[in-house]
């Protein structure tokens, strides 16, 4: 969650990078405006956060519903204001957004559902959302909201009536995972207060003592868990606001689980972006200004970083494992074949667009054979672009509102949903 603190420290670093790397031309100048963008997009959330008090500001968010057999809209959806994110239930019923300036959540019935769309307020500003493996909880991080722990918590929602159990005090949540067995969950707080996950007791609703990783200058940026359970991921940068050195490299720590035990922390490049996990456990994937660095979690040992181009973000790997999609800052994504840890050539989107370098941006059907990818604001009216995984060629592009920012696939692989943070008439 690099956001705004990284912003004004990495632009004026980074834009002397890219003139030590591409000689100027008009490629280069579209790069530019692109990486403007996207830092521009970085800092977005920080800014409303801090003019939250400016009601109306904000535009209207909407998800638009798409038939993943020709790209069709099929549905649009208006939700809150200023949405951040987006997730959707195992059991395919429905879609959950959390709407970050207007302090609520909605619920969409997935295509096939009937049922209204309902808006839950959970005061508080949202910032991380997942949903127990039986669908029958959704955790919802929140900044600020009363009772809350250095300025957090963690709501627990029974979706069957969408209705609050209880809110947990866990400082400053910025990412949960629940393990697959469903019987705990892991808060993230973004540090440095310390560091810390915070393990959440699912049939109790009540937390577990924090596990602390660090007290020093570090801020976490990212978390996964290994599908098998058996590892939690967590990458972290240093914190510009702790200390004057930019040249410090990001890592990630692992956590043995059930325990809680942290090990040692594992160095990748500077400012890590983003984290993925092997359908097979076996590997874990790091992006960052160093490139894409694979993991080993035989041994929780690096291997050499992957060249992907400017500022590698957004990532997905398919179903069967063999290929990892990254999007980099100047507008392309690269396959990586994971057998060899090989970079493809790169898929280009045009001079017009880009992808929109952050997690959540890609998302990949559930037999692996599309890759759809969120187009960020460089000017150009909001798509979604599908990517045919057996060629790596582009499809056509699909049409949603001026600033998508997620994609999900629904579990069945019929439909998908984009999220958009500004629509049409917000």
């Amino acid at each position: 969650m690099l956001g705004g603190l990284l912003a004004d420290a990495i632009i004026g670093h980074y834009f002397r990078s890219i003139r030590n790397h591409f000689a100027v031309g008009g490629r280069v100048r579209r790069k530019l405006l692109v990486i403007a963008c996207v830092i521009g997009a970085l800092a977005w959330p920080t800014v409303a956060t801090a003019d939250a008090a400016a009601p109306g500001v904000w535009p209207l968010g909407r998800v638009t519903e798409f038939a993943t057999a020709g790209g069709t809209p099929e549905a649009s959806i208006m939700v809150g204001r200023s949405p951040t994110g987006m997730v959707m239930a195992p059991n395919g019923d429905f879609i959950y957004v959390q709407n970050f300036e207007s302090d609520t959540i909605t619920q969409i019935p997935a295509a096939g559902r009937s049922g209204p769309i309902r808006t839950l307020h959970v005061n508080g500003q949202p910032t991380a959302m997942a949903i127990t493996p039986n669908s029958q909880i959704l955790y919802v991080g929140m900044e600020y909201g009363s009772g809350s722990a250095y300025g957090g918590q963690v709501v627990a929602i029974r979706t069957s009536n969408f209705t609050r159990i209880r809110a947990i005090p866990v400082a400053n949540p910025q990412q949960i995972v629940v393990a697959p067995a469903g019987k705990l969950a892991y808060v993230l707080g973004m540090g440095p207060f310390p560091e810390a996950v915070t393990p959440i007791v699912t049939a109790t609703n009540r937390a577990r003592s924090p596990i602390i990783l660090s007290r020093s200058v570090y801020e976490s940026a990212g978390l996964v868990m290994t599908p098998n359970g058996r590892y939690l991921y967590v990458v972290s940068t240093v914190s510009v606001v702790r200390t004057n050195n930019p040249s410090e490299a990001g890592r990630v720590t692992p956590i043995q689980l059930p325990g809680g035990r942290v090990l040692k922390p594992i160095p990748v490049g500077r400012y890590p972006a983003s984290i993925v996990a092997m359908p097979g456990s076996r590997m874990v994937y790091v992006s960052s200004w160093a490139g894409v660095t694979p993991i080993r979690t035989a041994t929780n040992t690096a291997t050499r970083a992957i060249n992907v181009g400017l500022w590698p973000g957004g990532m997905v790997v398919t179903p069967n494992g063999k290929t990892l999609y990254v999007s980099n800052a100047a507008g392309d994504v690269y396959p990586i074949s994971t057998a060899d840890n090989e970079a493809g050539s790169p898929i280009f989107f045009g001079d017009a667009v880009a992808p929109l370098n952050s997690a959540g941006s890609l998302s990949v059907t559930p037999n692996g054979q599309t890759v759809y990818v969120a187009i960020g604001p460089t000017g150009s009216p909001g798509i979604i672009m599908p990517i045919a995984t057996a060629t790596n060629s582009l499809g056509n592009p699909i049409d949603v509102s001026p600033d998508p920012i997620s994609v999900v696939v629904a579990p069945n692989g019929k439909t998908a949903y984009a999220l958009d943070r500004v629509s049409n008439s917000g």
